[in-house]
C-alpha cells in the first residue's frame, strides 16, 4: 500500500470517530428538551422622586390608599420562555432592594385567557409569581408599583428541577424569541455533519465549550 491509502484510511477513522463522538455528545445535548425562562427589564420610572419636597421647597405628600409612601416609581418586567419544552407549576421570586415596598403588581396588558394560569403574591420587597404553564416562545409582563426603589437593583429566583433561569436585555430577548428552533444535524457516507444553514452555529459553538470544559481540556 503506498502512503496516499494510509493517510485516506486514516481520514476515514477520523471522520467516523469525531461522527460518533458528534452524534453521541453534541447531538442530545443539543436535542434535549430544555426548559429556560428568561426575564428582562423593559422600563423603570421614576414617578415622584424621594427629592420632590427638596425641588419644589415645600412638603409633599404621597398617598396610595391608606399608604404614604416616601416616593412612587414603576417597573416592568418581561418574561419569556426561551427554551424548547413546557415548563409548568413554577414559581419566579421577584426582588427589589430592602426598603422597597410593592403598593401594587398588574399584567402590562391584558393576558386574556391566559391570566388565569399566573397569580402573584406581594410580601414587603418580594413578589412571588406562581405560573401554571408557560409554553415555548411564550411571554407575559407585569407592571411593578413600588415606593423607595433603588433602580438597577433587581433580581429574580426560582427553583424548580431542569429549569433554568437566564436575565437578558431587551434587545437580545426580542432576537431570541424572533429566532425560530434550529436543527440541522444529518448523517452523510463521510459521517456527522452539519448544515450551517439550518443550525445556530453559536449554540453549537456554546455546547462544544462546555464539552471541553467537562473534559477539562483547554
Amino acid at each position: 500500500m503506498e502512503t496516499w491509502d494510509y493517510i485516506s484510511i486514516a481520514g476515514w477513522i477520523v471522520t467516523f470517530f469525531l461522527g460518533a463522538i458528534s452524534a453521541g455528545i453534541v447531538v442530545p445535548r443539543l436535542n434535549r428538551k430544555r426548559k429556560i425562562i428568561a426575564w428582562a427589564v423593559i422600563s423603570e420610572s421614576n414617578l415622584i422622586p424621594r427629592e420632590l419636597s427638596q425641588v419644589l421647597g415645600i412638603q409633599v405628600t404621597i398617598q396610595v390608599g391608606d399608604f404614604k409612601p416616601d416616593s412612587l416609581s414603576t417597573v416592568k418586567l418581561r418574561f419569556v420562555s426561551i427554551g424548547d419544552d413546557i415548563v409548568e407549576k413554577f414559581a419566579l421570586a421577584v426582588t427589589f432592594n430592602k426598603g422597597t415596598s410593592i403598593l401594587r403588581t398588574q399584567p402590562v396588558v391584558d393576558l386574556g385567557e391566559y391570566g388565569k394560569n399566573i397569580t402573584w403574591k406581594n410580601d414587603q420587597n418580594c413578589c412571588r409569581i406562581d405560573i401554571s404553564f408557560i409554553n415555548p416562545r411564550s411571554s407575559f409582563e407585569l407592571e411593578f408599583l413600588l415606593s423607595n426603589h433603588e433602580q438597577a437593583n433587581i433580581t429574580v429566583d426560582a427553583a424548580e428541577p431542569g429549569l433554568e433561569l437566564r436575565r437578558k436585555i431587551p434587545s437580545v430577548l426580542d432576537a431570541e424569541i424572533s429566532s425560530s428552533i434550529l436543527r440541522g444535524f444529518s448523517f452523510g457516507l463521510l459521517g456527522f455533519r452539519i448544515e450551517p444553514t439550518a443550525i445556530s452555529m453559536a449554540e453549537i459553538a456554546d455546547e462544544l465549550r462546555q464539552i471541553r470544559k467537562q473534559m477539562n481540556k483547554p
